[in-house]
């Protein structure tokens, strides 16, 4: 039906649309459905409401049990919004008529306070587990480079070698003090330096009992 006002909806058919529709109710239709129906829905033009979005089924509800403003708030007064006429329902969309929490942007309404709008940040997505796995493989990266900063002097970084292996060489019945052998050294490099060591510990003793 077209009234002077554009598209008129029965408030029945409206509420209808707006609570069995299977969407789930939010706490703002919880409180809007305890309130008197006092017009039915008027629509500017006729066009198909979309009601997925919980803010556009409660501007659906404040518009028909909310209080006309005594003066529209400066975008209704521009024709924005969907419905024809200024509606507010104290404690409702922080402030904002039927029109401005239309898709929600109420916080263009002229009647909402800056206060109101601290909040108005849309909540940040659930992270996703790719997100997830990113965030804690960047979470354990920093922790081993702060662990490798506290080992480290802040104006150079030391690198940090494993010790070089010792071996005891025995000669006879002396035994020579520990040999300090490089660890890059392969098992046989060490064996055959060992082994060369023994050889010159030998020829010196044999000179030295020569001498005696």
């Amino acid at each position: 039906m077209v009234d002077k006002g554009g598209y008129r909806m029965a408030s029945g058919e409206a509420i209808e649309k707006v609570y069995y529709d299977g969407q789930k109710a939010t706490k703002a239709l919880q409180a809007l459905e305890n309130i008197w129906v006092k017009r039915d829905l008027i629509l500017r033009e006729p066009k198909e409401l979309n009601l997925s979005r919980p803010s556009n089924r409660e501007a659906v509800m404040m518009t028909i049990v909310g209080t006309a403003a005594p003066t529209e708030c400066k975008s209704c007064t521009k024709k924005d919004g969907p419905f024809d006429g200024c509606f507010v329902v104290p404690g409702v969309a922080r402030g904002s008529c039927n029109n401005c929490h239309w898709n929600s942007e109420g916080i263009k309404c002229s009647f909402r306070p800056p206060s109101a709008n601290v909040d108005d940040t849309p909540a940040p997505r659930k992270p996703t587990t790719t997100a997830l796995f990113k965030k804690k493989a960047a979470a354990t990266a920093m922790t081993a480079t702060a662990a490798q900063d506290a080992t480290t002097t802040p104006a150079q970084a030391v690198t940090m070698t494993p010790a070089p292996a010792a071996a005891n060489v025995t000669v006879g019945n002396f035994e020579v003090l520990p040999l300090i052998l490089p660890p890059s050294m392969t098992n046989a490099q060490k064996r055959l330096l060992i082994q060369t060591f023994q050889n010159m510990i030998i020829v010196l003793e044999n000179s030295l009992t020569d001498m005696v």
